[in-house]
Protein backbone atom coordinates (compact mmCIF):
# COMPACT_ATOMS: atom_id res chain seq x y z
CA UNK A 1 0.00 0.00 0.00
CA UNK A 2 3.02 2.32 0.77
CA UNK A 3 4.33 2.06 -2.71
CA UNK A 4 1.37 2.65 -4.83
CA UNK A 5 0.70 6.12 -2.43
CA UNK A 6 4.57 7.02 -3.07
CA UNK A 7 4.24 6.54 -6.76
CA UNK A 8 1.11 8.84 -6.51
CA UNK A 9 2.82 11.19 -4.54
CA UNK A 10 6.50 11.43 -6.38
CA UNK A 11 4.77 9.73 -10.34
CA UNK A 12 7.53 8.87 -12.32
CA UNK A 13 10.64 9.98 -10.80
CA UNK A 14 10.10 7.26 -8.23
CA UNK A 15 9.18 4.44 -10.58
CA UNK A 16 12.38 5.50 -12.94
CA UNK A 17 14.50 5.53 -9.62
CA UNK A 18 13.06 2.43 -8.40
CA UNK A 19 13.96 0.73 -11.64
CA UNK A 20 17.39 2.05 -11.89
CA UNK A 21 18.04 0.49 -8.41
CA UNK A 22 17.03 -2.77 -9.41
CA UNK A 23 19.02 -2.49 -12.99
CA UNK A 24 21.99 -1.47 -10.81
CA UNK A 25 21.64 -4.12 -8.16
CA UNK A 26 21.12 -6.47 -10.29
CA UNK A 27 23.98 -6.21 -12.67
CA UNK A 28 26.29 -6.49 -9.20
CA UNK A 29 28.26 -9.49 -8.95
CA UNK A 30 27.55 -11.12 -12.64
CA UNK A 31 31.23 -11.36 -12.58
CA UNK A 32 33.95 -11.32 -9.88
CA UNK A 33 35.90 -8.96 -9.90
CA UNK A 34 39.09 -8.26 -8.13
CA UNK A 35 40.00 -4.69 -6.56
CA UNK A 36 41.27 -3.42 -9.61
CA UNK A 37 38.18 -4.31 -11.29
CA UNK A 38 40.32 -7.31 -13.27
CA UNK A 39 38.22 -10.90 -13.48
CA UNK A 40 39.11 -13.16 -10.49
CA UNK A 41 40.76 -15.92 -11.03
CA UNK A 42 38.09 -18.94 -10.74
CA UNK A 43 38.91 -22.85 -10.82
CA UNK A 44 36.17 -25.24 -12.02
CA UNK A 45 36.13 -28.82 -11.53
CA UNK A 46 34.41 -30.37 -14.39
CA UNK A 47 33.16 -33.46 -13.48
CA UNK A 48 29.45 -32.77 -13.93
CA UNK A 49 27.57 -33.65 -16.86
CA UNK A 50 24.49 -31.74 -17.49
CA UNK A 51 24.79 -29.67 -14.51
CA UNK A 52 26.56 -27.02 -13.18
CA UNK A 53 30.18 -27.96 -12.45
CA UNK A 54 31.10 -26.81 -8.50
CA UNK A 55 33.65 -23.96 -8.81
CA UNK A 56 35.33 -21.21 -6.43
CA UNK A 57 37.42 -17.94 -6.84
CA UNK A 58 41.18 -18.30 -5.53
CA UNK A 59 42.15 -14.83 -3.50
CA UNK A 60 45.25 -12.86 -4.83
CA UNK A 61 47.67 -15.03 -3.27
CA UNK A 62 46.48 -18.15 -4.08
CA UNK A 63 46.39 -17.10 -7.82
CA UNK A 64 50.03 -16.04 -7.75
CA UNK A 65 51.27 -19.06 -6.04
CA UNK A 66 49.20 -21.25 -8.79
CA UNK A 67 50.91 -18.97 -11.69
CA UNK A 68 54.03 -19.45 -9.96
CA UNK A 69 53.67 -23.63 -10.80
CA UNK A 70 52.51 -23.04 -14.32
CA UNK A 71 55.13 -20.50 -15.01
CA UNK A 72 57.88 -22.98 -14.39
CA UNK A 73 55.98 -25.05 -16.78
CA UNK A 74 57.69 -26.92 -19.84
CA UNK A 75 56.16 -26.38 -23.35
CA UNK A 76 55.76 -29.54 -25.13
CA UNK A 77 54.53 -30.76 -28.57
CA UNK A 78 51.35 -32.17 -28.20
CA UNK A 79 48.92 -33.95 -26.20
CA UNK A 80 45.28 -34.59 -24.85
CA UNK A 81 43.88 -33.93 -21.46
CA UNK A 82 43.43 -37.63 -19.83
CA UNK A 83 39.92 -38.43 -19.96
CA UNK A 84 36.93 -36.96 -21.88
CA UNK A 85 33.34 -38.17 -21.89
CA UNK A 86 31.86 -38.72 -17.96
CA UNK A 87 33.66 -38.46 -14.52
CA UNK A 88 36.34 -36.35 -13.82
CA UNK A 89 38.13 -34.20 -16.88
CA UNK A 90 39.75 -31.46 -15.33
CA UNK A 91 40.37 -28.92 -13.48
CA UNK A 92 39.57 -25.65 -15.44
CA UNK A 93 41.41 -21.71 -14.38
CA UNK A 94 39.77 -18.80 -15.86
CA UNK A 95 41.50 -15.55 -15.77
CA UNK A 96 44.66 -16.94 -14.29
CA UNK A 97 46.95 -14.60 -16.61
CA UNK A 98 49.28 -17.20 -17.56
CA UNK A 99 52.07 -15.11 -20.14
CA UNK A 100 51.75 -17.53 -23.32
CA UNK A 101 52.16 -17.11 -26.98
CA UNK A 102 49.12 -19.13 -27.89
CA UNK A 103 45.62 -16.90 -27.05
CA UNK A 104 43.62 -19.03 -24.98
CA UNK A 105 39.89 -18.45 -22.70
CA UNK A 106 41.25 -21.03 -20.10
CA UNK A 107 43.68 -23.93 -18.38
CA UNK A 108 42.24 -27.35 -18.09
CA UNK A 109 44.80 -28.81 -15.63
CA UNK A 110 44.76 -32.84 -14.86
CA UNK A 111 46.96 -35.12 -13.80
CA UNK A 112 48.13 -35.99 -17.44
CA UNK A 113 49.19 -31.64 -17.76
CA UNK A 114 48.38 -28.15 -18.47
CA UNK A 115 46.84 -27.48 -21.84
CA UNK A 116 45.24 -23.69 -23.02
CA UNK A 117 42.16 -23.89 -24.41
CA UNK A 118 40.36 -21.65 -26.84
CA UNK A 119 36.74 -22.86 -27.96
CA UNK A 120 37.57 -26.03 -25.50
CA UNK A 121 39.88 -26.45 -28.25
CA UNK A 122 43.45 -27.10 -27.13
CA UNK A 123 46.03 -24.53 -28.34
CA UNK A 124 49.17 -25.47 -26.68
CA UNK A 125 50.33 -28.10 -24.15
CA UNK A 126 52.61 -27.66 -21.11
CA UNK A 127 54.25 -30.55 -18.80
CA UNK A 128 53.26 -30.41 -14.82
CA UNK A 129 56.17 -31.31 -13.17
CA UNK A 130 55.65 -33.80 -10.35
CA UNK A 131 52.02 -32.89 -11.10
CA UNK A 132 52.58 -29.83 -8.80
CA UNK A 133 49.88 -27.69 -10.10
CA UNK A 134 47.10 -30.51 -10.92
CA UNK A 135 48.37 -31.52 -6.82
CA UNK A 136 48.07 -27.90 -5.50
CA UNK A 137 44.49 -27.65 -6.97
CA UNK A 138 43.42 -30.95 -5.78
CA UNK A 139 44.47 -29.69 -2.42
CA UNK A 140 42.49 -26.84 -2.46
CA UNK A 141 39.55 -28.64 -4.02
CA UNK A 142 39.08 -30.69 -0.32
CA UNK A 143 37.61 -27.85 1.66
CA UNK A 144 35.53 -25.92 -1.74
CA UNK A 145 33.65 -28.78 -2.93
CA UNK A 146 30.97 -31.22 -1.64
CA UNK A 147 33.10 -34.22 -0.66
CA UNK A 148 31.40 -37.03 -3.09
CA UNK A 149 33.30 -34.28 -5.65
CA UNK A 150 36.48 -34.31 -4.18
CA UNK A 151 36.08 -38.07 -3.98
CA UNK A 152 36.02 -38.23 -7.61
CA UNK A 153 39.00 -36.36 -8.31
CA UNK A 154 41.96 -38.94 -9.13
CA UNK A 155 45.76 -38.78 -7.80
CA UNK A 156 48.46 -37.90 -9.70
CA UNK A 157 48.30 -41.09 -11.54
CA UNK A 158 47.01 -40.57 -14.89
Amino acid sequence: MRIVAAIRRFGCRFVALALLTVITLSSCGTQSADQTGEPSTSVEVDVLSGGDNPAWILIDDEAAELRSLIDDAQKRGAGAPAQSGLGFRGFIVHNLGFESGAEYDSLRIDQAGIFLERGGAVVEVYEDQDHEAFRWLRERAKSQVPETIYLDIPSTEP
